[in-house]
């Protein structure tokens, strides 16, 4: 299983029960980055949220954990070894003959954010990308997960 952009915060919703279900009928599980919201949250405060009860699961499956924009490498810490086997920007699969590479979407366009090699948001920027996260989840739950029933 791939997902990415999950961006996780302190608050837990039904995602956890959903990835909890998924974790459980697959055999490895690739984060393809973004998967806590680095700029809302500190790497502590996410770690030590409710979201880690899906930390032992994740780790059983092998998890490779691709950082993205969002949950760069320098936000966080060696920690990321609970939820995951293998830390990386870009990860190759073979897979039936095929190589598959993955890499998430900032290694291709780089995002303002990474131009300007910013650490945080500023706070001007905070309050509308958590606003609109919150939004959409409320308003559109799964369809903005990208989830199918």
């Amino acid at each position: 299983m791939v997902f990415s952009d999950s961006h996780l915060t302190e608050k837990v919703d039904r995602r956890i029960n959903i990835l909890e279900n998924l974790l459980g009928q697959v055999d490895q599980v690739i984060i393809n980055g973004d998967f806590w919201e680095g700029y809302l949250i500190t790497f502590d405060r996410f770690v030590n949220s409710p979201w880690r009860r899906l930390f032992p699961l994740l780790k059983k499956k092998k998890t490779v954990y691709i950082y993205g924009n969002h949950d760069k490498k320098l936000l966080a810490d060696n920690r990321v070894g609970l939820f995951s086997e293998k830390q990386t920007i870009s990860y190759k699969l073979r897979l039936n003959g095929k190589m598959l590479i993955f890499e998430h979407g900032n290694r291709i366009v780089p995002a303002i954010d990474d131009l300007l090699r910013l650490k945080k948001l500023p706070k001007l920027i905070q309050y509308p990308v958590r606003t609109f996260h919150d939004f959409m989840i409320k308003k559109h739950g799964r369809k903005f997960i990208n989830i199918k029933s």
